[in-house]
Protein backbone atom coordinates (compact mmCIF):
# COMPACT_ATOMS: atom_id res chain seq x y z
CA UNK A 1 0.00 0.00 0.00
CA UNK A 2 3.48 2.53 0.66
CA UNK A 3 3.92 2.51 -3.36
CA UNK A 4 0.59 3.71 -3.94
CA UNK A 5 1.12 6.76 -2.34
CA UNK A 6 4.68 7.59 -4.28
CA UNK A 7 2.75 8.67 -7.21
CA UNK A 8 0.68 11.15 -5.36
CA UNK A 9 3.01 12.55 -3.29
CA UNK A 10 5.29 12.88 -6.34
CA UNK A 11 2.13 14.95 -8.24
CA UNK A 12 1.66 16.96 -4.84
CA UNK A 13 5.24 17.84 -4.64
CA UNK A 14 5.41 18.77 -8.22
CA UNK A 15 2.37 21.18 -7.98
CA UNK A 16 3.85 23.60 -6.17
CA UNK A 17 7.66 23.03 -5.14
CA UNK A 18 8.83 25.76 -3.44
CA UNK A 19 6.24 24.49 -0.46
CA UNK A 20 5.35 21.25 -0.99
CA UNK A 21 7.82 18.63 -0.51
CA UNK A 22 7.56 14.57 -1.07
CA UNK A 23 6.96 13.91 2.85
CA UNK A 24 4.24 16.86 2.64
CA UNK A 25 2.68 15.58 -0.86
CA UNK A 26 2.69 12.04 1.13
CA UNK A 27 0.69 13.93 3.74
CA UNK A 28 -1.95 15.15 1.57
CA UNK A 29 -2.26 12.27 0.24
CA UNK A 30 -3.51 9.80 3.04
CA UNK A 31 -5.90 12.91 3.40
CA UNK A 32 -7.16 13.05 0.38
CA UNK A 33 -7.49 8.87 0.87
CA UNK A 34 -9.29 9.16 4.06
CA UNK A 35 -11.45 11.85 2.82
CA UNK A 36 -13.02 10.42 -0.37
CA UNK A 37 -13.99 7.11 2.08
CA UNK A 38 -12.50 5.04 0.09
CA UNK A 39 -14.84 1.92 2.34
CA UNK A 40 -18.04 3.34 1.02
CA UNK A 41 -17.22 1.94 -2.52
CA UNK A 42 -16.33 -1.53 -0.85
CA UNK A 43 -19.43 -1.71 1.04
CA UNK A 44 -21.94 -2.50 -1.88
CA UNK A 45 -20.11 -4.56 -4.72
CA UNK A 46 -22.87 -2.84 -7.17
CA UNK A 47 -21.51 0.75 -5.90
CA UNK A 48 -18.18 0.01 -6.66
CA UNK A 49 -18.33 -1.77 -10.15
CA UNK A 50 -21.51 0.34 -11.36
CA UNK A 51 -20.13 3.45 -9.72
CA UNK A 52 -16.55 3.49 -9.53
CA UNK A 53 -15.29 1.44 -12.04
CA UNK A 54 -18.08 2.69 -14.75
CA UNK A 55 -17.92 6.15 -13.32
CA UNK A 56 -13.86 6.18 -14.02
CA UNK A 57 -13.77 4.25 -17.54
CA UNK A 58 -16.15 7.01 -18.71
CA UNK A 59 -12.81 9.21 -18.25
CA UNK A 60 -10.29 6.13 -19.23
CA UNK A 61 -11.92 5.48 -22.53
CA UNK A 62 -11.83 9.15 -23.99
CA UNK A 63 -8.21 9.41 -23.10
CA UNK A 64 -6.96 6.19 -24.86
CA UNK A 65 -9.02 7.35 -27.97
CA UNK A 66 -7.57 10.39 -28.44
CA UNK A 67 -3.69 8.56 -27.46
CA UNK A 68 -4.35 6.36 -30.59
CA UNK A 69 -5.84 8.44 -32.28
CA UNK A 70 -2.65 11.10 -31.96
CA UNK A 71 -0.35 8.51 -32.46
CA UNK A 72 -1.22 5.86 -35.21
CA UNK A 73 -3.60 7.96 -37.37
CA UNK A 74 -2.28 11.32 -36.95
CA UNK A 75 0.97 11.37 -36.24
CA UNK A 76 1.92 8.06 -38.17
CA UNK A 77 3.92 6.26 -35.29
CA UNK A 78 6.48 8.69 -34.86
CA UNK A 79 7.54 10.20 -31.58
CA UNK A 80 10.09 12.98 -30.59
CA UNK A 81 10.42 11.96 -27.08
CA UNK A 82 12.61 15.00 -25.91
CA UNK A 83 9.95 17.72 -27.69
CA UNK A 84 7.37 16.11 -24.62
CA UNK A 85 9.55 17.30 -22.50
CA UNK A 86 9.78 20.63 -22.95
CA UNK A 87 7.12 23.53 -23.05
CA UNK A 88 8.85 24.31 -26.60
CA UNK A 89 8.85 21.84 -28.37
CA UNK A 90 6.75 20.86 -31.28
CA UNK A 91 3.54 19.71 -29.20
CA UNK A 92 3.05 22.84 -27.43
CA UNK A 93 1.53 23.27 -24.17
CA UNK A 94 -2.51 22.36 -25.15
CA UNK A 95 -3.85 21.07 -28.06
CA UNK A 96 -7.71 22.36 -27.62
CA UNK A 97 -8.93 19.69 -30.03
CA UNK A 98 -7.91 16.93 -27.88
CA UNK A 99 -9.39 18.71 -25.04
CA UNK A 100 -12.80 19.07 -27.30
CA UNK A 101 -12.47 15.73 -27.80
CA UNK A 102 -11.48 14.54 -24.46
CA UNK A 103 -15.17 16.70 -23.23
CA UNK A 104 -16.94 15.11 -26.20
CA UNK A 105 -16.39 11.58 -25.08
CA UNK A 106 -16.76 11.77 -21.38
CA UNK A 107 -20.37 13.97 -22.04
CA UNK A 108 -21.67 11.18 -24.25
CA UNK A 109 -20.80 8.01 -21.86
CA UNK A 110 -22.08 10.12 -18.89
CA UNK A 111 -24.97 11.39 -20.46
CA UNK A 112 -26.59 7.83 -19.72
CA UNK A 113 -26.73 8.58 -15.79
CA UNK A 114 -28.94 11.56 -16.63
CA UNK A 115 -31.38 9.95 -19.16
CA UNK A 116 -32.55 6.85 -18.31
CA UNK A 117 -33.48 5.61 -21.78
CA UNK A 118 -29.41 6.28 -22.63
CA UNK A 119 -28.21 4.13 -19.75
CA UNK A 120 -26.58 1.71 -22.49
CA UNK A 121 -24.15 4.52 -23.12
CA UNK A 122 -23.36 4.60 -19.45
CA UNK A 123 -23.05 0.77 -18.87
CA UNK A 124 -20.53 0.56 -21.63
CA UNK A 125 -18.94 4.06 -20.97
CA UNK A 126 -15.39 2.88 -21.80
CA UNK A 127 -16.20 1.69 -25.19
CA UNK A 128 -18.67 4.77 -26.12
CA UNK A 129 -16.09 7.31 -24.55
CA UNK A 130 -12.89 5.86 -26.66
CA UNK A 131 -15.16 5.64 -29.66
CA UNK A 132 -16.77 9.28 -29.38
CA UNK A 133 -13.06 10.86 -28.70
CA UNK A 134 -11.13 8.80 -31.09
CA UNK A 135 -13.97 9.83 -34.05
CA UNK A 136 -13.87 13.01 -33.15
CA UNK A 137 -10.42 13.68 -32.54
CA UNK A 138 -9.49 12.63 -35.92
CA UNK A 139 -11.49 14.53 -37.42
CA UNK A 140 -10.76 17.70 -35.93
CA UNK A 141 -7.43 16.86 -36.34
CA UNK A 142 -7.74 15.90 -40.04
CA UNK A 143 -7.72 19.32 -41.43
CA UNK A 144 -4.39 20.02 -39.27
CA UNK A 145 -1.31 20.90 -40.33
CA UNK A 146 0.79 18.49 -38.20
CA UNK A 147 3.50 19.58 -36.64
CA UNK A 148 7.04 19.20 -38.40
CA UNK A 149 8.03 15.61 -37.62
CA UNK A 150 10.13 15.81 -40.59
CA UNK A 151 13.09 15.55 -37.91
CA UNK A 152 11.65 13.15 -36.32
CA UNK A 153 13.19 9.61 -37.05
CA UNK A 154 10.94 6.84 -38.68
CA UNK A 155 11.95 4.60 -35.56
CA UNK A 156 12.78 5.51 -31.73
CA UNK A 157 16.27 3.47 -31.01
Amino acid sequence: MAANVVGPANDFANLWPSRITFAIGGLLTGIVGIAIRPWWLLRDYGTYIFGWLVGYSSFLGPIAGIFIADYWLIRKGRLSLADLYTLKGIYGRWNWKAVAALIAGVGVALIGLAVPSLRVLYDYAWFVGFAVAFLLYWALMRGTAVLDLSRVPETVD
